[in-house]
């Protein structure tokens, strides 16, 4: 007497098919968030100019890039004055000894580059463990 034993997976090609659209589904949901973090945090920049300079409110730009590799989302201020604005100066003088004064640090920017970028790292927890995953670690 032979004996046989057959198992019958109902749904496996779906599973495969699942797990191979993964990364594509991951990577389409990371893009979006950092989109919306960057369109978010160029809002915010562009509020927290108190020089109402309109070079530093139309030099901002959010560049935007989805690879196989990844996603980036970029916000830079073209503006020819918006580190000076954001880093300040020391005190200066000009060609003939004039005072010019300091300029004071706003920091506008980077601590807005610094909240978003936390705030998309919780993003991506979020996202993967909407699909089930295990996170383990902080920033």
């Amino acid at each position: 007497m032979s004996a046989s034993v057959r198992f019958v997976y109902h749904g496996l090609e779906e599973f495969k098919r699942e797990l191979r659209n993964m990364p594509e589904a991951f990577a389409q949901l990371a893009y979006d968030r950092a989109v919306a973090r960057g369109e978010e945090a160029r809002a915010t920049v562009a509020r927290a100019y108190t020089v109402k300079d309109g070079d530093l409110v139309d030099g901002l730009s959010l560049v935007k890039r989805r690879t196989r590799a990844g996603v980036s989302v970029t916000l830079k201020n073209k503006a020819h004055h918006a580190w000076l604005y954001d880093n300040g100066s020391q005190t200066r003088q000009n060609r003939f000894g004039a005072n010019r004064g300091r300029m004071p640090a706003k920091h506008v920017f980077d601590s807005e580059m610094v909240r978003a970028r936390l705030a998309y790292v919780e993003d991506l927890k979020e996202i993967l463990r909407a699909a089930g995953l295990k996170v383990r670690g902080d920033v």
